[in-house]
């Protein structure tokens, strides 16, 4: 897999799946928000996936080669209907798990008639992914993040704010 092996400068090895028989020990200290999330909201009970873009919500420009305009740009959210099932599996496999936690979200939320915004941190997932498997006796995980963990967070249909 792409990016599956980990050159290690100081010891002058390259870790690669499986190679360690101990667990990897991963400290990611803000992992969570700092790498790329999918964005899901949650309406009646249906799954819908966020796109992003970035633009302006003004539609002209006296000059769009002026670089004012870079104080106009905002990120644009659009959501649609979600195909189902969202994650598909791939070599890792783990997509299974995350459609499982999305599929709880959307029972969660769909069972309370209640709608919500879920940002969902797939990079991180998948970095963790990657760097668990350098073992043949899986991770431990030591990470602090900003983040909020609890249901009542997720309440509503907002784009989601982007620090």
């Amino acid at each position: 897999a792409e990016d599956s092996s980990l050159w290690l400068h100081n010891a002058q090895i390259i870790l690669k799946p499986g190679s360690s028989v101990n667990p990897v020990v991963i400290i990611a200290n803000y992992l969570f928000d700092s790498l790329c999330h999918d964005v899901f909201q949650i309406a009646g009970g249906v799954l819908y996936a966020g796109r992003v873009s970035a633009g302006s919500q003004i539609n002209e420009s006296a000059n769009p080669l002026n670089p004012d305009i870079i104080s106009r740009m905002d990120n644009i959210f659009k959501f649609e209907v979600a195909e189902q099932p969202y994650y598909h599996l791939s070599e890792e496999g783990d997509e299974s798990l995350w459609q499982g936690m999305l599929n709880w979200y959307v029972e969660y939320y769909g069972s309370r008639g209640q709608n919500a915004t879920i940002l969902f941190p797939v990079g991180a997932l998948k970095a963790l992914q990657r760097l668990s498997a350098l073992s043949s006796n899986g991770a431990v995980v030591i990470t602090a993040d900003k983040g909020s963990g609890h249901v009542g967070s997720f309440l509503g249909l907002q784009d989601p704010t982007v620090a």
